[in-house]
């Protein structure tokens, strides 16, 4: 049986999985957590879901490619319906604002599990106060570097937090207790994005598009100055 490789994105996701008995993949697309936390024993057995058939045909092709049929189950399901039993729950690749949308639905079976890890492709603002505001802690924060991105990868547990400066929800403040050796740059990617945004607003006159740009402004240099600041503490 052959092996599967992860793509830097998946590995960091795959590295932040706590040994369990069920683990819960959600969005599935080609099941290649699922496959790969069963390779490495560090779950029993796994739920292989997706909402659309396409994704989970290649999914249980890959599974059985990798006979693991008896061990990975696959299922058409829509957000955690299918994840009931799971102890750990996977959703990577979406939006932030889909992942928070999705544990909303189904907010008992999310507080049920041991922990869920969380990869949004975006809106990780929104997510982490979505978080927040619904008893969920985050426990840990990673990045990992694909090509030209940076991605994000959050572990989460059921309990209280809240952060007092508000750029923490924008920059997760574990990345900076773990020392995350691509904060930095993260911070700088992220800071170019405020940059287009402050440029699109900066000609209009109206007062609440100023204060917009106001705020963006604070927002920028505040991402300059902590990229800066963490380069020089390393």
């Amino acid at each position: 049986m052959e092996h599967i490789n992860l793509t830097p994105r998946l590995q960091c996701v795959a590295n932040c999985i706590e040994k369990c008995n069920i683990l819960a993949d959600i969005g599935t697309d080609h099941a290649y957590i699922p496959i790969y936390a069963i390779q490495k024993s560090i779950a029993q057995k796994a739920i292989a879901s997706d909402v659309v058939e396409g994704p989970l045909k290649i999914a249980t092709d890959n599974i059985h490619s990798h006979e693991l049929q008896d061990k990975i189950f696959p299922c058409l399901a829509n957000g955690l319906e299918s994840a009931g039993d799971a102890d750990v729950i996977v959703i990577a690749g979406m939006g932030g604002k889909l992942i928070c949308d999705i544990i909303k639905n189904n907010l008992a079976i999310a507080k049920k599990a041991n922990m869920l890890i969380l990869q949004p492709m975006t809106c990780s603002y929104e997510l982490r106060k979505f978080l927040h505001e619904n008893k969920f802690a985050i426990t840990k924060e990673c990045l990992a570097r694909e090509e030209d991105k940076i991605y994000n990868v959050m572990v989460v547990k059921p309990g209280e937090e809240f952060y007092q400066d508000d750029f923490f929800y924008h920059i997760g403040i574990k990345l900076f207790e773990n020392k995350d050796p691509l904060l930095a740059e993260y911070i700088r990617l992220r800071a170019k994005v405020i940059k287009k945004q402050l440029l699109g607003v900066s000609k209009s006159n109206k007062d609440e598009i100023k204060n917009k740009s106001v705020e963006l402004k604070t927002l920028y240099e505040r991402f300059v100055k902590e990229a800066d600041s963490y380069d020089k503490s390393r």
